[in-house]
C-alpha cells in the first residue's frame, strides 16, 4: 500500500463509466420488462420519446440546474464540516472522554431517522436555524457550545436536532429534481447534482481542518457550516419550474 499512488478514495471515479454502462431508468431501454412481468416479446417496446431519449443538451441549459448544484454543494458542506468534526471538538476542545464525545455522532445517526418522517419538505437544516439564534442572541462570536450552554445534556440534544434537519434536507432536493425539471430526467437531474455534492465531501475535511490549525478552534468551521447552510438556501430561492 505503500507504494500506491492513487488515493482509495479516487477508485470510486472508476464506477461512472461502469455504471454509465450498466444502469438505466427503465427496464425497456434494454427491452425487458419490469421484474416479474412476463411478455411473449421479450419485453414492451419503447415509446418513440423513450427510445430518442432525454434532451439533454437543453436540460443542461437550464440555469435552475446549476444553481440547484451550487446549493447541494453548499449543503454538503455544512453536513460534513458538522459530522466530521463534532467528536473531535467534543474531545479535544470540550474535553469530553473520547467515549462520550462520540455519543455526539451517535446522536446525529439515530436522530436522523426520525427526520425524513418528522419535518415537511421546507425545513431547514439546523446550521441555518443554529445561525438565526446565534445572531438574534449572542452575536457572531460565540461558538456552538455556548448555545448549549456547556452542559452535556444541552448539546445532546442540539446535536440530535441537527440529526433531524440533517437528514430531513435531502428530500427537498429529490422533490426539486421530479418536480422542476423535465418528467424522466429526475434520476439524472441528481446523478449531476451528485458532482457537486463530492465536491464538498472533498473540500470540508481540508477546509474545517485549516481553519482550526490556524484559529486553534472548531467554532469558526462549524460558522462555516452555517454560513454555508445559508448560501444553499439563498441558491434555491430564485429557482423556478
Amino acid at each position: 500500500m505503500a507504494g500506491l499512488l492513487v488515493p482509495p478514495g479516487a477508485c470510486a471515479f472508476l464506477l461512472v463509466p461502469l455504471n454509465g454502462l450498466l444502469l438505466r431508468d427503465r427496464p425497456q431501454e434494454l427491452r425487458l420488462g419490469p421484474w416479474g412481468e412476463t411478455t411473449d416479446s421479450g419485453g414492451t417496446p419503447l415509446p418513440a420519446e423513450s427510445r430518442e431519449g432525454f434532451a439533454y443538451r437543453r436540460i443542461l441549459r437550464i440555469p435552475s440546474l446549476y444553481l440547484a448544484g451550487i446549493s447541494y454543494f453548499f449543503i454538503g458542506l455544512t453536513a460534513y464540516l458538522v459530522n466530521l468534526f463534532i467528536v473531535t471538538y467534543g474531545a479535544m476542545e470540550l474535553k469530553y472522554s473520547f467515549a462520550r464525545a462520540a455519543q455526539l455522532a451517535s446522536s446525529i445517526a439515530f436522530s436522523g431517522i426520525a427526520g425524513p418522517f418528522s419535518c415537511p419538505p421546507s425545513r431547514t437544516t439546523l446550521a441555518q436555524e443554529m445561525l438565526d439564534h446565534h445572531q438574534r442572541r449572542h452575536g457572531r462570536e460565540r461558538p456552538l457550545h455556548h448555545l448549549a450552554g456547556n452542559r452535556w445534556l444541552a448539546l445532546l440534544a442540539a446535536t440530535g436536532a441537527f440529526g433531524i434537519f440533517y437528514m430531513a434536507v435531502w428530500p427537498v432536493y429529490a422533490a426539486l429534481a421530479a418536480e422542476f425539471f423535465p418528467a424522466g430526467a429526475t434520476g439524472s437531474v441528481i446523478g449531476f447534482w451528485t458532482i457537486f455534492y463530492g465536491f464538498s465531501v472533498v473540500l470540508a475535511p481540508a477546509v474545517g481542518g485549516t481553519l482550526a490549525d490556524a484559529t486553534g478552534t472548531f467554532v469558526y468551521s462549524f460558522l462555516t457550516a452555517a454560513a454555508s447552510g445559508c448560501l444553499a438556501i439563498l441558491f434555491l430561492l430564485p429557482i423556478k419550474k
